[in-house]
């Protein structure tokens, strides 16, 4: 199976008020997403 960036950041409702979130919010989630990654990671690894 082959995930992409596509598969993270394709436009879904927000949960809370079910409007499309842009195309800019979307990224800015995306990102965040990745940076809690990255600690939850380090935090595991040490």
């Amino acid at each position: 199976m082959q995930i992409g960036i596509d598969s993270f950041v394709g436009a879904v409702p927000d949960t809370l008020t079910g409007e499309n979130l842009g195309p800019a919010e979307r990224l800015s989630h995306l990102l965040d997403e990745i940076t809690i990654c990255q600690e939850i990671m380090l935090v595991c690894a040490s």
